[in-house]
């Protein structure tokens, strides 16, 4: 019997670069949660996210809306923005940070981050927004 574990510590060595990755999991998890659905098994994203190439092996995301509307069952679009008012509720945001001196991105949520001891959020500044927007339509 092959487990949904098996090579997952090889899947999960690189996640250096996975900022983004999960911040593109909480945003499907909040979604699903407020639609009534399920939390997302990080386990279960990985394995989808790799079979489908959505991601690298270093978690550099290819696919974002494709990899949400495998998470949560809805077409997705994105948009970016220089400046991030108030969404609208099928709306929901990343900020992408620069720290021009090393050179880093990082992604953050609006309310938390996924890795709380950024030095490019501390030394760094927003420079665009990933704005999602779920769409009625099942895929």
């Amino acid at each position: 019997m092959k487990s949904r574990y098996e090579g997952i510590q090889n899947k999960l060595w690189n996640m250096r670069e996975g900022c983004f990755f999960l911040s593109l999991l909480s945003v499907a998890e909040e979604f699903n949660l407020e639609h009534g659905r399920g939390k997302v098994d990080l386990v279960d994203a990985v394995n989808m996210a790799f079979d489908n190439n959505y991601v690298t092996s270093d978690y550099t995301v290819k696919k974002d809306c494709e990899l949400l509307s495998k998470l949560t069952g809805r077409k997705v679009t994105k948009r970016v923005t220089s400046v991030c008012g108030v969404l609208d509720d099928n709306e929901y945001s990343i900020a992408k940070y620069l720290n021009k001196e090393k050179t880093a991105n990082h992604f953050r949520r609006r309310y938390f981050d996924v890795y709380t001891n950024s030095m490019t959020v501390k030394e760094g500044t927003i420079v665009s927004y990933y704005i999602y927007t779920f769409h009625k339509e099942k895929v």
